[in-house]
């Protein structure tokens, strides 16, 4: 089958062993380059068909139904593209979408847009999505509809660096770099935080902790409404939950320190705390005991910083990519689906292909 009016494509085929149940609505990263997905392959032709035209793209599944494309990056000179697609991807066996590309086809509006722009490509479940490049030197965008863009403690501070696990991300320097956010972030008591981070080494401040991400009350004494997902707290990798009713409880398990990028998720459910670290649970899931809210009396919502009224207590040291903030419990499906795909490893790209075979008309004499 043909998606009407496109000349070329690239099959792309979601390795179904690598989804443990049915997602749905599902964000996947589609990384254009000589050396993509599970193979390898070089799909660096669509960039000789259209150039710098990122937008005379389309993706599409099996049966030719369109779908959402957000463009965060198009590097048409080193032939690199950085886009996340909105799939549905089935455990019982392998998912195929097929990647359009015509430069003599119309710009693709509709379903191909920018970042921040795309917001189509993002559930209404999805609270926050950075992707941590620049919107400013002073700003990190928000993809999704509810534009809650963070501010960074000042220009370039932190600073953007191209050694992203995707693309490009946020440096922190381990001494005062944060960005940070007016507005309550986690809005609902199910929520699920996430991110990939690699540390330079010990985080400052006076934990000495690498923090990802925080949504903290400035109550000192009781420091309530607590949700902190950071690397190094106390030698440990850790999801920290602490809601209005004044109960903490922690998840934690042995720390990652090799320098290299890792996926760091934390989900709060009605029945359980789980983290997750590279799409598998860690440490002990513990009952969720809470009783109160995680949203009351909010003042600090913080990217690379954990603070409450008597300070500063932990500052990350080394870079963030890819922070996404949910209003409900991810599935282990869907996390270990979202590892594999930022890691590169959910997808194996065909060779390119004619959208449909030329058929000789051949006269009989």
């Amino acid at each position: 089958m043909a998606l009407s009016g496109w000349d070329k494509y690239i099959p792309a085929v979601f390795d179904h062993t690598k989804v443990d149940s049915d997602v749905t609505d599902f964000p996947a990263l589609f990384y254009l380059s000589a050396s993509s997905g599970i193979g390898n392959e070089d799909i660096t032709c669509v960039f000789d068909e259209v150039g710098a035209n990122w937008q005379k793209i389309a993706l599409a599944n099996n049966v030719d139904a369109e779908t959402y494309v957000e463009k965060v990056s198009w590097d048409e000179v080193g032939k690199t593209a950085e886009l996340h697609g909105l799939v549905s991807l089935s455990s019982a066996g392998d998912t195929t979408y097929k990647l359009w590309y015509d430069n003599d086809h119309a710009d693709n509006t509709t379903y191909v847009k920018d970042q921040g722009d795309a917001t189509s490509v993002w559930d209404s479940d999805f609270r926050f999505v950075a992707h941590m490049n620049d919107l400013t030197t002073s700003s990190i965008e928000d993809s999704t509809s509810n534009s809650l863009d963070f501010t960074k403690k000042g220009a370039n501070e932190p600073i953007e660096t191209s050694s992203g696990q995707i693309g490009e991300a946020q440096d922190f320097d381990g001494t005062d770099d944060y960005a940070y956010q007016a507005n309550n972030i986690i809005t609902a008591t199910s929520f699920t935080v996430e991110g990939w981070a690699k540390m330079d080494g010990a985080g400052g401040g006076s934990n000495n902790n690498n923090v990802m991400f925080q949504q903290n009350d400035a109550d000192s004494a009781d420091n309530k409404c607590l949700v902190r997902l950071s690397i190094d707290d106390y030698g440990n990798h850790q999801i920290r939950v602490r809601s209005s009713n004044g109960i903490t409880q922690n998840v934690e398990d042995t720390k990652e320190d090799n320098g290299a990028f890792h996926h760091y998720c934390g989900v709060v459910s009605a029945s359980n705390i789980t983290l997750y670290v590279d799409g598998v649970s860690v440490g002990t899931p513990v009952a969720n005991n809470q009783s109160g809210d995680y949203t009351t009396s909010i003042d600090y919502r913080d990217i690379g910083r954990s603070r409450y009224s008597g300070g500063n207590i932990g500052f990350m040291n080394g870079a963030i990519d890819e922070v996404r903030v949910s209003n409900t419990d991810r599935s282990a499906a869907w996390i270990k689906a979202t590892y594999n795909s930022g890691n590169d490893s959910l997808i194996t790209f065909g060779s390119e292909e004619e959208g449909s075979a030329f058929i000789p008309l051949i006269i009989m004499f």
